[in-house]
């Protein structure tokens, strides 16, 4: 269902999908009315070159900014491999990935004052070209604005989500990380990220963990999830009413202490294994973001086999640490 709502001048697109919807965009691709959104130019017009994001921190947490393409070492499949293309400075294509379930409906304003500050730095200014996209998800993914370059048109449509009063009790955070994947991020220039503020508890998702990293992998995606929760409403969530009783106070606080536990160890992974991370304050993915180095270089007959490549980034100074996704698809 596609539809438009009116936000002062500007006109607010939002895109409701069912999991019918979701599972037929999946197999078959985005179709109309998707199709409604311009396609981007893909980041290079060579399809024998795979470019690849990274941050790099020191033993200490710091972020190194003065590295350059000599201070990089890239495998693949074991193989060393040569950098032929680098950059310090890449765009950034975000889809914002806001959870609207019934779990985090106390904690909206704490997610979308979140998302405010986050795209207010990444969008200030229009710097270096970058955009972002806005969505929301319950158990069903909505899109509520597509990609812009405009801090206040962004930020307006932010104000929308307050409308989006969920009651819904599944919440399929995987599958909307493999939807603005496959059918948002795929085709856009840059350094592709999507921004996940949520809870992080997955209930009823079809595609699960490892669809939503390959599909993330498959687009080139890094994921970086902000967690947030409210203990007493995710407990109801998850179906624990009938722990309530006074007696089962204990073991329900052990119960709830796990799920969220599990949760938020699926997300790590997630993240990590797509160049990601996940965290508990919007400034460390800010300064991630912001500081990504792209390296490219020319698929051989070897590395542009049909299927996945295993991937590695080091760096030729010692004490150094590279974020970067383990993985990419042919």
């Amino acid at each position: 269902m596609l539809g438009k709502a009116s936000s002062g001048q500007h006109s607010c697109h939002f895109m409701a999908l069912s999991k019918r919807d979701f599972i037929r965009i999946l197999v078959g691709g985005l179709s109309a009315p998707c199709n409604a959104y311009p396609q981007a130019a893909t980041f290079s017009s060579d399809v024998n070159v795979v470019n690849v994001f990274a941050s790099v921190r020191d033993s200490l947490g710091i972020i190194q900014r003065d590295l350059n393409k000599d201070s990089f070492s890239l495998e693949v499949d074991g193989r060393h491999q040569s950098i032929h293309y680098f950059s310090d400075n890449p765009t950034l294509s975000i889809a914002m990935l806001i959870d609207t379930s019934g779990s985090m409906q106390s904690m909206l304003d704490e997610e979308i004052g979140a998302a405010r500050l986050l795209a207010a730095h990444l969008l200030k200014g229009e710097r270096k070209g970058n955009e972002a996209c806005l969505l929301s998800f319950s158990q069903r993914v909505v899109l509520w604005h597509d990609f812009t370059s405009a801090p206040l048109l962004f930020l307006s449509t932010l104000n929308r989500l307050r409308n989006d009063q969920s009651e819904d009790d599944d919440t399929n955070l995987f599958d909307a990380i493999a939807l603005a994947s496959s059918s948002m991020l795929k085709s856009r220039p840059g350094c592709r990220a999507i921004v996940l503020i949520s809870d992080c508890v997955d209930t009823a998702s079809e595609i699960g963990l490892d669809g939503a990293i390959t599909r993330a992998q498959r687009a080139d995606v890094s994921v970086y999830a902000l967690r947030m929760f409210d203990r007493d409403r995710v407990s109801k969530f998850l179906g624990n009413d009938h722990l309530f009783a006074p007696a089962e106070v204990k073991e329900l606080q052990q119960r709830l202490d796990y799920d969220i536990d599990q949760a938020w160890s699926l997300i790590q992974i997630a993240c990590e294994r797509t160049g990601g991370m996940a965290v508990s304050t919007f400034g460390e993915i800010e300064e991630e973001l912001e500081n990504q180095y792209s390296l490219g270089f020319n698929l051989s007959a070897e590395t542009g086999k049909p299927g996945p490549h295993k991937m590695s980034i080091t760096t030729t100074r010692a004490g150094l640490t590279v974020r970067s996704k383990d993985t990419y698809y042919i």
